[in-house]
């Protein structure tokens, strides 16, 4: 992602009686996410001590540009404190959002997908736990299409037109918020944000949507995405004003209309790590008599408490607004649960989730209503989408004639089977099961006949009757 919250502690203190925790912040400081997400840290720090002027511990941020890469600008140091034997994750794990995604898909009776997903740990993250998912509603992946970070707009081009040569036509999307942009820009291009495809993304790009430019948001019209409930609640509200406020005084940044989550991460994050402070800091107040004014982020003294320090909050981690309402559920009962859904090409129509291969051929099959007998054939139009459901034992029906003319390729239907037809088209078996009947007289229990009787004929001449008695 664009920026992410690393901390490491080292514990140290003074002469007063207040114990400083020294908390290391890495973020891409040149982006709006970054630079954002640095002025929600300092708004929790501000909230959270003037509602606990009282405690005797206080967090000093020392923050670091990552310059692009995250992971880099914490381990290039990190690698040097061995000591540091804990790490604390507050964003969700790749197997949160996978249940939503599998409950969508079963929901909509989609059987196989395709995964396009970016090549770094990020992308890769989440295919096992989605792989699992997949099979536990009986669905599997179709194909899994890997595009690197790095990748150019031809290779995503070829790549888009390869997808669309196959059979599924329901695609899930995970990929970091610089590729998500450019992909959907090309799918536009090649028609393939059109009706019959469906697209999923996941929360990483979803919860980036409000900031991206409006062509890119125009191109991504009818895509589905998954990202974490954010209740309303007056602290959520409040925090949502200080934030306007910044984005007011700060000309360079349009202000958010949608709080992001990472604005509630980061929140959170220094909430629950004030809180462990003063936990381990009240019962571990040893120090070390290394300066705490320094500007070297990772070169602070390590606690001995690192145990302690992760485990603090885990006894009190409802800090911030990360409250779920008791009636919310996890599970899709039916599609009702869903509003009015307005899929690519500005559809109704929930899209089956398959298309017939461009390489391949449409079968033309004619479907002939007859009134009367619903069970067999039965055609109803909604009148409000205009989709056409079909149901009955007999799906489509054509006229032999117009099979045999090739006006359409194929015929299902009440059609009898004769003779003459059957030198223009060929037949395959009624499914209902045909027999032959004799008629025979009711002999009574208390009768004389013999048993060779009874199976004769009534008459002489219906030795040779037949009565069809097929259950049509």
């Amino acid at each position: 992602m664009s920026s992410t919250l690393c901390c490491c502690s080292g514990l140290s203190g003074g002469n007063g009686p207040v114990i400083s925790f020294q908390v290391g912040v890495v973020l891409e400081l040149d982006t709006e996410l970054g630079h954002r997400a640095l002025h929600c840290l300092r708004i929790a720090h501000s909230n959270f001590y003037s509602r606990h002027a009282n405690y005797t511990t206080r967090l000093v941020l020392h923050v670091r540009d990552s310059k692009g890469n995250v992971i880099d600008a914490a381990a290039s140091t990190l690698l040097f404190n061995l000591e540091l034997n804990f790490f604390v994750q507050t964003a969700q794990t790749d197997d949160t959002e996978v249940g939503a995604i599998a409950a969508i898909i079963k929901t909509f009776q989609w059987n196989q997908v395709v995964i396009i997903y970016e090549d770094s740990e990020y992308g890769n993250g989440i295919v096992p736990y989605l792989t699992n998912a997949l099979q536990d509603i009986n669905a599997r992946f179709a194909y899994k299409n890997l595009i690197p970070v790095s990748a150019h707009e031809d290779f995503m081009l070829k790549e888009l037109y390869k997808l669309m040569t196959m059979q599924t036509r329901v695609f899930i999307v995970h990929v970091s918020h610089s590729l998500g942009p450019k992909l959907f820009l090309k799918a536009k291009s090649i028609g393939m944000m059109s009706e019959g495809y469906i697209w999923i993304i996941t929360s990483g790009l979803m919860d980036l949507l409000p900031s991206m430019n409006l062509h890119v948001v125009e191109a991504m019209q009818g895509v589905l995405g998954i990202k974490p409930l954010i209740p309303k609640t007056s602290n959520v509200e409040s925090f949502r004003l200080q934030k306007t406020i910044f984005d007011l005084t700060n000309p360079g940044y349009k202000p958010a209309d949608i709080m992001s989550i990472f604005y509630v991460w980061a929140y959170d994050t220094l909430w629950a790590l004030a809180m462990a402070a003063e936990q381990v800091g009240t019962h571990y107040p040893e120090a070390s008599n290394q300066d705490t004014n320094s500007s070297d982020l990772f070169n602070l003294p390590i606690s001995k408490t690192g145990r302690t320090w992760r485990d603090a909050p885990s006894r009190r981690w409802r800090v911030g607004f990360k409250k779920v309402g008791p009636n919310t559920s996890d599970d899709f009962y039916s599609k009702e649960d869903f509003s009015s859904i307005i899929w690519p090409g500005r559809s109704r129509v929930v899209p089956r989730g398959w298309e017939v291969p461009v390489r391949g051929k449409k079968l033309r099959v004619v479907v002939a209503v007859r009134p009367g007998f619903e069970e067999y054939l039965n055609v109803i139009k909604d009148s409000r989408t205009g989709a056409v459901h079909f149901s009955g034992d007999y799906i489509d029906g054509v006229t032999m004639m117009k099979v045999f003319l090739q006006n359409y390729d194929a015929a299902i239907g009440d059609i009898t089977i004769t003779g003459n037809r059957s030198n223009y088209v060929d037949f395959t078996l009624p499914f209902a099961e045909g027999g032959v009947v004799r008629i025979v007289p009711d002999i009574p229990k208390d009768s004389t006949f013999s048993n060779s009787t009874v199976l004769a004929p009534v008459l002489q001449e219906e030795s040779n009757t037949a009565i069809d008695a097929t259950d049509r």
